[in-house]
C-alpha cells in the first residue's frame, strides 16, 4: 500500500521480511525491508513520485537500497490513477545492481475516502 500526503510525501508499506531464497544456498539468511519513504509532485493530471526502502539481513547489515519511480495519470474523477513504474536496486556504496529496462510494470490506485 502506498500513501500520498497532501504536502508531497509518499509512504510505502512493504513486506517486513522474506525467507532466504533456495538458490542463495545454505548460508543465506532472512532479509528485512524498511518502509518506503519519498516524495511526489503533481501538475494537472500528472504525478511523478520516487521513494526508497532499505533491505538488510539478520545482523542489520545493509544489502541494498531499492528506489521506485513512477509517472501516474490521475483520472478526471480525481479518485483513481494509473501509470508505469521503474525499479533500481543499488548497493550501500551507490553502485547499481539492477535497473528495470524501461517500465517494470503498471500500477492502479484508488483514493480512500470517508
Amino acid at each position: 500500500m502506498k500513501s500520498f500526503t497532501s504536502d508531497g510525501v509518499v509512504i510505502a508499506s512493504n513486506s517486513p521480511s522474506s525467507p532466504p531464497a533456495p538458490e542463495e544456498g545454505p548460508t543465506a539468511t532472512r532479509t528485512y525491508t524498511t518502509e518506503g519513504h519519498g516524495a511526489w509532485v503533481g501538475a494537472g493530471s500528472q504525478v511523478r513520485l520516487k521513494f526508497l526502502s532499505v533491505e538488510f539481513d539478520e545482523q542489520s547489515v545493509v544489502h541494498d537500497i531499492v528506489q521506485v519511480t513512477a509517472a501516474l495519470i490521475v483520472a478526471a474523477d480525481n479518485s483513481t490513477f494509473t501509470g508505469a513504474f521503474q525499479i533500481q536496486v543499488s548497493d550501500p556504496a551507490g553502485n547499481i545492481l539492477l535497473a528495470s529496462p524501461g517500465d517494470a510494470g503498471t500500477v492502479l490506485g484508488t483514493r480512500i475516502s470517508v
